[in-house]
């Protein structure tokens, strides 16, 4: 089952690095050559072809899984994606596990410290302050998770 995790493109008239990050939303590069649609979905490309330095990152997870050198980057990416849902759907009662996931992902991957730190402007953060937080700490480690993955892929080629 292929999985879209970066829907863009860069273009080569302006330099410009577009991203489509939802559904039905066409973002333009900065000179109007090229635009990229379908966020996690679908990849659509607009304008010409020959404009457009492809940037997308589509991942084979089913056919990934039942490689060996894949399988836990697989389960900590499958595990991130399950407690972005989790906390969104109940955040109350997902909280916890999901910080102990985020926590020891951090350390797996040697991230000094989470990315983004949103409380120091807010001395008395609400739930959804610190719910926000997750999500982004979480989306930060999906990212890094995907390009592992990548970067394992490259390896493997090369070899």
């Amino acid at each position: 089952m292929d999985k879209i995790y970066f829907n863009k493109a860069r273009c080569k008239k302006c330099g410009s690095v577009i991203t489509s990050e939802s559904i039905n939303r066409m973002v333009r590069c900065n000179c109007g050559s090229i635009a990229v649609d379908g966020g996690y979905e679908y990849i659509r490309r607009i304008g010409n072809l020959d404009d457009i330095i492809e940037l997308s990152n589509v991942i084979d997870l089913k056919e990934l899984k039942d490689l060996n050198d894949f399988k836990d980057l697989i389960k900590d990416l499958e595990d991130c994606e399950e407690y972005i849902d989790r906390i969104n759907k109940d955040y109350l009662n997902n909280k916890e596990e999901a910080l102990n996931f985020s926590d020891k992902t951090y350390k797996k991957y040697s991230i000094s410290e989470p990315t983004i730190t949103i409380f120091n402007s807010n001395p008395f953060p609400t739930n959804n302050d610190e719910k926000t937080q997750l999500k982004i700490n979480l989306e930060a480690i999906k990212r890094i998770i995907v390009e592992a993955i990548i970067k394992k892929q490259k390896e493997i080629m090369k070899n």
